[in-house]
């Protein structure tokens, strides 16, 4: 569960900082066009969760309301390293759980199909690891 979890942030948090790089120009666009923008395997999420035009605009919301709690939090000067990465989990979790409840039962498990999957494609650092002596 913690693996989803953090692989979930992980890729919110992706999607955050691209959302973050997008000018008034591309915002514009991307009224009309939600998943325009989006990373080819988010896209594709989307494609497969086979989204309505109501979920669509409500997930590029939640999208651009975490950006800005993002962005917000990495521009902190007064917080460390450690407690911007805290606190973007934690961004990135609540938009998670946002997410989630705007998808049907069929749609949720469909996503949590893809992140199982994305999390079995990743490595995993610590058991990669290997004992220095």
């Amino acid at each position: 569960m913690k693996k989803i979890l953090l692989s979930s942030a992980v890729m919110i948090a992706i999607s955050i900082s691209s959302y973050a790089q997008q000018t008034p120009a591309d915002s514009a666009k991307s009224a009309t066009a939600p998943v325009q923008k989006m990373s080819g395997s988010k896209e594709q999420l989307i494609k497969d969760l086979n989204l309505t035009e109501v979920q669509k605009m409500q997930w590029k919301k939640a999208d651009e309301e975490s950006a800005k709690k993002a962005d917000a939090i990495k521009s902190d000067a007064t917080l460390s390293d450690a407690d911007k990465k805290a606190q973007l989990k934690i961004v990135g979790e609540a938009q998670k759980l946002k997410l989630a409840d705007m998808l049907t039962p069929e749609q949720k498990q469909k996503w949590e199909a893809y992140e199982k999957k994305e999390a079995e494609m990743k490595p995993n650092d610590k058991t990669n690891m290997k004992d220095p002596a």
